[in-house]
């Protein structure tokens, strides 16, 4: 065998450890043995950077998803805090209808006031105002003696009485639950709804006044825009009966003497219960409550915390 020969059998294989392996499986083996130490690099190397990347990228969700949420309750909590101004405002304006100790105490002079003033045309000179009726001459001469006759030819506005209801525990219109501690009554009888009841308090008077019709329905106008939330009820009117005056040609059209109305009505003041009153009344509702549980107790139930009978 030439040289050649044997450099050409070498070729062919490769002794490892004793043993003869040929290129292919040379090759094999290294790759083999390349996929495993990249195995092993990705698995000592890789994978932990990988884990960690993901627990840096979740915590960085977690974290974005708190600050999230944070600005939703801080949204929350200044929507909370606009709905609670808004409220306290409407409250305000609500409770500012109401009737208070103070415009009690000028209710009377309020009123009396709001009736002279329909007596305005009193300064007027009588003449000038038979004038504007149309009025023949001889009523204008002889006013003073048909005044007399008419028992007045013009209407005057004028209080009659104001008297206020005062409530007592023997009353035949109240009981001692339905007095408040400021001696109003605390109204119960559904009268203002149901949702009222237990929160309003009322003062209420007795009222008579007199007036021509014109006067006695400015009056009740009037009456709506007094600064206490006020409600009438028991209105009774009375005419005073005058003479007719009459003429050449029958009765006078637009001249004749004012028809007065005796007027009698029911005014309530409408207060609120203040903030005392109404803890005051939880707390009774409370105590109430909890009698009432007691009583519910099923017999020979011993107390909590005692020994049972033998």
């Amino acid at each position: 065998m030439s040289q050649a020969d044997d450099f050409l059998e070498e070729e062919e294989g490769i002794a490892l450890f004793g043993i003869s392996m040929s290129p292919t499986i040379l090759g094999a083996i290294l790759a083999v043995v390349g996929i495993a130490g990249a195995v092993w690099l990705g698995l000592k190397l890789v994978k932990p950077a990988i884990d960690e990347r993901s627990l840096l990228a979740a915590d960085i969700s977690t974290k974005e998803d708190q600050l999230s949420q944070q600005g939703d309750i801080q949204a929350r909590i200044e929507a909370a805090q606009d709905e609670r101004s808004a409220a306290q405002t409407v409250q305000r304006e609500v409770l500012s209808m109401f009737a208070s100790k103070d415009s009690l105490s000028t209710l009377l002079l309020d009123l009396n006031q709001q009736i002279e003033q329909r007596n305005t045309e009193q300064a007027t000179p009588i003449a000038a105002r038979l004038t504007a009726r149309q009025c023949p001459a001889y009523v204008v001469n002889k006013f003073q003696e048909i005044k007399d006759k008419t028992s007045g030819f013009f209407a005057v506005a004028e209080m009659r009485g104001f008297d206020p209801v005062v409530l007592d525990t023997n009353s035949a219109q109240a009981n001692a639950a339905a007095i408040s501690e400021d001696g109003l009554e605390l109204v119960q009888d559904g009268s203002l709804g149901s949702a009222a009841n237990g929160q309003v308090k009322r003062q209420t008077y007795t009222v008579s006044f007199a007036g021509s019709f014109p006067q006695t329905q400015a009056i009740f106008r009037q009456l709506e825009q007094l600064q206490p939330l006020l409600t009438v009820k028991d209105v009774n009117m009375d005419v005073v009966e005058r003479p007719i005056l009459f003429g050449s040609t029958g009765a006078l059209d637009t001249c004749q003497p004012d028809l007065p109305l005796e007027t009698t009505f029911t005014l309530q003041a409408l207060l609120p219960l203040s903030a005392q009153e109404l803890a005051q009344q939880a707390d009774e509702a409370k105590a109430a409550e909890e009698a009432a549980a007691e009583g519910a107790a099923p017999e020979g139930a011993a107390p909590e915390g005692a020994a049972p009978a033998e």
